[in-house]
């Protein structure tokens, strides 16, 4: 086995590919037949990356691996703590995290996923594709978008308002869907992000207002878009606030207001641009950058 290097090893971690490993030996298989053959297997097709991933790490780096989950236990401990979820101990703690990371869930699908076991009282979690979803889980799954659609936050317990709003919901018996809370979200929307008030009630959402603004602001300040938010003051500003005239500021004004910002003196862009401006002042006064005059 020792031919087949790391996947001989995934091959007997993993019962499916047992058969696989048993034909291989008894065929005296070339590495990159039984390779491909793992490739082409069930198995593999059926698991995602995420999961193959981990699994790699469980069998090369176990103490890594264990290093992992239990930071994310402690993650999923924090943020059910924070929405009042209950979690049994570390250990359930940790196969949450796993499993929210194999559905691929960001953050809010994270809160909304442990927000339908509230509403639903599990406590035994496993696969979060079999559990807490129905109507509820749609509901509380399209809420958590909504909100996050149109900037909404429900001043520090979102997760309580949406879990109270869909109880209320479900009592009330005859059309079951989310029109009450995006209507909720729009007229929260218009008023706090008043200078687009017109741009959301025609459709838009806060999200799609936002973005060629956070783009433009993360690129200037050399920065991944995705850690530029709402909250971001620039942002804010562009957002909530009108301009000395009354209207909404430009996208041009905001740049402005970027280059001014305290962190965009740190940039590459920053370090241009004030390079350029003492080579332009250098040449005009007959002097030559570097030169020593």
């Amino acid at each position: 086995m020792a031919g087949y290097g790391f996947v001989g090893l995934l091959a007997k971690a993993i019962p499916d590919l047992n058969a696989i490993l048993q034909q291989a030996v008894q065929g005296q298989w070339t590495p990159d037949r039984f390779v491909q053959t793992v490739a082409d297997s069930n198995w593999y097709k059926s698991t995602s990356s995420t999961q193959r991933e981990w699994i790699t790490k469980q069998i090369t780096d176990p103490a890594s691996a264990k290093l992992d989950m239990d930071r994310g236990a402690d993650e999923m401990q924090t943020l059910a703590a924070q929405l009042g979820v209950p979690v049994p101990n570390l250990q359930r703690a940790g196969e949450v995290w796993l499993w929210t990371r194999f559905a691929g869930y960001d953050e809010n699908g994270t809160r909304a996923y442990l927000s339908r076991m509230a509403l639903s009282g599990q406590e035994g979690w496993s696969d979060p594709t079999d559990v807490g979803g129905g109507v509820m889980g749609r509901l509380v799954n399209d809420m958590f978008k909504l909100s996050a659609d149109y900037g909404y936050t429900g001043g520090g317990d979102l997760s309580g308002e949406i879990l109270d709003y869909t109880r209320w919901i479900m009592r009330q018996g005859g059309q079951i869907d989310t029109t009450g809370w995006q209507s909720k979200m729009i007229d929260y929307a218009t008023a706090f992000y008043a200078p687009f008030k017109e741009e959301i009630r025609g459709g838009k959402t806060v999200a799609d207002l936002s973005k060629p603004i956070t783009d433009r602001v993360a690129q200037l300040l050399e920065v991944n878009p995705a850690n530029v938010s709402l909250t971001d003051p620039l942002v804010k500003k562009a957002l909530t606030e009108w301009n000395p005239e009354g209207r909404a500021y430009s996208l041009r004004e905001i740049e402005d207001a970027t280059r001014r910002d305290a962190r965009w003196k740190t940039t590459d862009n920053a370090k241009a641009s004030a390079v350029a401006m003492v080579e332009q002042i250098a040449s005009k006064f007959g002097f030559i950058p570097g030169g020593g005059r």
